[in-house]
């Protein structure tokens, strides 16, 4: 399937595109990471969902918070890329990042998924 997130490409569309490949995703993920001092878990351009995921070192304990907060994030790309095709919405990773902002802020509560960087 190809859709069109972004104005200079049509691109296939895989979910590791989508999630890790992709400017929009790559941009969120940076702005998310650097905002948990956690650069070095950064996806590479070539990441899958796997090797992305085997790269990120943590007790086991954080993992367990890393893998909420990583399926949110991806969560929150999935419904925004929805909204890009299916409700025409040009794609802007700020509004991943507020959306995950918000969706963050009501889970910790609960858990302890790290806060969202302010950008």
């Amino acid at each position: 399937m190809q859709w069109r997130w972004h104005d200079f490409a049509y691109e296939e569309e895989t979910i590791d595109h989508l999630l890790f490949v992709c400017v929009v995703a790559r941009i969120v993920w940076f702005q998310i990471l650097s905002g948990w001092n956690e650069v070095r878990w950064i996806p590479a351009q070539e990441s899958t969902m796997a090797s992305w995921w085997q790269n990120v070192q943590a007790s086991r304990k954080d993992k367990k918070v890393i893998a909420t907060s990583a399926a949110l994030v991806c969560w929150s790309i999935w419904k925004h890329r929805n909204e890009v095709v299916f409700e025409k919405l040009k794609p802007k990773h700020q509004a991943i990042i507020w959306a995950i902002q918000l969706e963050g802020a009501s889970g910790r509560a609960d858990a302890e998924v790290p806060p969202v960087p302010h950008s």
